[in-house]
Order: C-alpha cells, then sequence, then structure tokens
C-alpha cells in the first residue's frame, strides 16, 4: 500500500503555490497525479478486500475484488513507467555528481591552501554544492525506488481481523483424560488427541490397562509455508485462527473437518477420519486472490524420539536398538526399499511413502503410508534422531479445499509380524 505517500502528497500540494509544487515535491506532476488515482483505487480497495476476507468463500466478492485489481495492476503499471524513467535518470545524475565530488576533491588536494586561498575556497564551495546535490539526488533516488516497489506490490490491509466464524482457539475439555484438547478419539491400542489449534498427538496404549506410554508416539500438524521475495527458504506463516466444527469439544467423533486461515488469509482444510485401528488424515488449501505470494499447505508429522526408551513386555526399558523402521522411499524419481535403523541418518533427499515402526511399545507397531505429493524428510544427524525423533512432511496442494489433496493413514497393528 502507498499511504505513507498521500501524507507527503497532501502536505506539499495543499498550500503551495502551482509553480512551487514541482521544485518541492521529488515526483513531478504528472507522476502525482497518476499516484493519486491509484490511491483511489485503493481507497475502493479496502473496503471490498475487508468485506472478501470476512466473508471468506464468497464468489461475488470475489469477482468484485478480481476486477478492481485488475484495474489497480493496470493504473499502476501505467505510473510505474515514467517512475523508471525517472529513476534511469536520477541514477544518470548521482554518477555525473558523484564524479564532479571526485574531481572536486582531487583538486583541492593538489592545492597549497596557503598559496592558493581563494582558488581553494571556491573550489570548497563548488564541492560543498555538489555535495548538498548529490544528498538530494540520493534522496529523490530512493523515494522514486520505494514509490515503484509500494505500487507494484499490492498488500491487502493489516486491520481486517479475524474472518467471520474464525476463532484463535478451539474450545477444549476442562478436566478429564483429555483436558487442554479440544477432540479425544480411544481407538484399539491407541488414542488421538487433537489440542486447539489442531495439532493432533497419538499415543499408543498399554495393553490390559489401557494406559498410555511414558510419551507420546508422534503428531500432525498443518503448516503453510511460503518463500518470501528476496529468500532462498520457505517460512511458515502464523496460524490466525479455526473455524470450530462444534461448540463444545467433542469426544469420540468418527470424523473431524477442521477449517482455518493463516496469514494473508490463505485457506486451509483438515479431515480426519478415525476408525478403531486407523487414522486418515487429508487436507486441501485456497490461497486468496489477492495474495502476492502463495502458499504450500503441508502436513508435518513427527515421531518419537527415543531420549528415554519405552518398556518392553516385561516391564524392563527397552534399549535404542529396539527402534526400528522399514522404509518404502522414493528417491530420484525411483521406488527403493531399504531397511534403515532408528539411530541412522536417512539418505539426503529421500520422500517417504510409507513406514513400518517397530518399537518397544509392547506388541504393537504402527505403518504409515502416504498418498500424493511426498516432501523429503527432515535432515538430521543420528544424535538429533535420539533425542527429537524423525520429521517427515506431505503436501497437500491444490486449490480447491472441497478435495483434500494427498493423504496419510496411520495404521496400528496390535501384534508384530
Amino acid at each position: 500500500m502507498i499511504w505513507r505517500y498521500i501524507i507527503v502528497f497532501g502536505l506539499l500540494v495543499g498550500a503551495v503555490p502551482a509553480q512551487e509544487e514541482e521544485q518541492a515535491s521529488p515526483f513531478p506532476p504528472q507522476i502525482q497525479r497518476a499516484v493519486h488515482q491509484v490511491i483511489r483505487l485503493d481507497e475502493g480497495l479496502k473496503q471490498v478486500v475487508t468485506a472478501y476476507h470476512k466473508k471468506q468463500n464468497h464468489p461475488q466478492l470475489e469477482r468484485k475484488l478480481e476486477q478492481m485489481l485488475k484495474q489497480r495492476r493496470k493504473a499502476a503499471s501505467r505510473v510505474a513507467k515514467p517512475v523508471e524513467a525517472r529513476i534511469k535518470v536520477l541514477n544518470h545524475d548521482l554518477e555525473k555528481i558523484r564524479k564532479e565530488v571526485d574531481k572536486l576533491y582531487a583538486a583541492e588536494e593538489g592545492l597549497d591552501p596557503v598559496r592558493n586561498a581563494v582558488k581553494v575556497q571556491a573550489i570548497q564551495k563548488k564541492f560543498s554544492d555538489a555535495l548538498v546535490q548529490q544528498t538530494a539526488t540520493e534522496n529523490a533516488l530512493r523515494q522514486h525506488e520505494d514509490l515503484l516497489a509500494k505500487l507494484l506490490e499490492y498488500s491487502p490491509p493489516e486491520d481486517i481481523g479475524l474472518p467471520e466464524g474464525v476463532v484463535e482457539k478451539l474450545p477444549i475439555f476442562e478436566d478429564g483424560p483429555a483436558k487442554g484438547y479440544f477432540a479425544h478419539y480411544v481407538g484399539t491400542g491407541y488414542e488421538a488427541l487433537v489440542d486447539p489449534q489442531g495439532k493432533m498427538t497419538i499415543r499408543i496404549l498399554q495393553a490390559g490397562s489401557g494406559t498410555p506410554y511414558s510419551h507420546e508416539v508422534g503428531w500432525f500438524y498443518p503448516v503453510m509455508n511460503h518463500k518470501p521475495p528476496g529468500s532462498k527458504r520457505m517460512k511458515p506463516r502464523e496460524m490466525l485462527g479455526l473455524v470450530p466444527p462444534s461448540d463444545a469439544p467433542m469426544k469420540q467423533p468418527s470424523q473431524l473437518n477442521l477449517r482455518g486461515f493463516y496469514e494473508g488469509y490463505s485457506q486451509f482444510r483438515l479431515h480426519i477420519q478415525f476408525a478403531p485401528s486407523s487414522i486418515v488424515v487429508s487436507g486441501g488449501q485456497r490461497d486468496p486472490i489477492d495474495l502476492l505470494v502463495p502458499g504450500q499447505f503441508i502436513l508435518e508429522t513427527k515421531f518419537p524420539g527415543i531420549l528415554r526408551p519405552l518398556p518392553m513386555d516385561d516391564g524392563e526399558p527397552g534399549s535404542f536398538k529396539e527402534y526400528e523402521a522399514l522404509f518404502k522411499a522414493v528417491k530420484d524419481r525411483k521406488q527403493e526399499r531399504f531397511d534403515l535403523s532408528y539411530l541412522h541418518k536417512p539418505p539426503s533427499g529421500t520422500g517417504v511413502k510409507s513406514v513400518r515402526l517397530l518399537g518397544p511399545w509392547g506388541r504393537t507397531e504402527l505403518e504409515m503410508k502416504v498418498k500424493g505429493k511426498v516432501l523429503p524428510m527432515t535432515d538430521k544427524s543420528p544424535r538429533k534422531i535420539i533425542q527429537e525423533g524423525w520429521r517427515m512432511r506431505y503436501a497437500c496442494d491444490g486449490q480447491d479445499i472441497t478435495k483434500p489433496g494427498g493423504a496419510i493413514m496411520l495404521t496400528v497393528h496390535g501384534a508384530r509380524r
């Protein structure tokens, strides 16, 4: 947005005579007029954008916003051309001034200040005037470059607030085994808990007692990544909030539909299906049409760190070697099977299609299969794996949140093969 420039223009244009206006402002009159046109479009856009993000999926508002954004792009493109031309001229002028400054500096250095006092004084006056001119040109250049960036990089207003029906956190159980969580499902040999921000934790239950083992086994968490302009790395957006699928915490849900928003009002949907021995998680996303940098919606999964070994069937603590995994992976676009100890670092660039985890959880095994795009596993050292466990990411790309793309199925097997 370019609102700070309207203040500059208001101060410069308000009570200044027409002849002095061009000298007082770093922008020529034709650029000022074009900028004011974009400002008027932005005023109208602000109202439509606010309504669009508040109402969420509203076809009429989306069409209107799309039309207005198109008009703004055309207006910004028209004013960008003279601004770019002015930047070119300013760069040329600045180069000439800098050469003149260097020339005057060298001339003064070569004179005796006592024998050539008058000449030195004249050079110093020119040198001072040239420095003032250089500073003024540098400031004008910077203002034109800033203006060009603001014109071409439209961003929605920051004071829209949460969309209708969205809350920062889901309701939670106030007491009981699921205290602090929104949803609780107990299956055969496992339990799943969903926290107020959509993170699902899975725990293995001990045979007979139904008591969970001493620490969580794994979790699924929705993440919206994006690559900021000028950055080489993907960064996560902050979650704005979720649409509660229920007014109260949910116990033993057969399915769970979570919908929420990240920064920039990028929308996601997470669909979870619960069954006695399995969980299926799928998701999708939809970026708003005014979002400058598209996002990538992923499901991040993590399976346990083993700094504290879990007990074996006989009650004795298991050792690190008891944690094993059998992978079916994609590497260099080829399907590949290989055994991998829990302590070993996975090959770089490996994306896991399925994994079977054998840990000291009584006679229980975990199996996870992925349908859809697979992203490489996080590279970790063996020591990091012991402390933090595996962290894997699966993409749920696509712009139709009514049809989630990609899925993860987690199956809890009661006995080892």
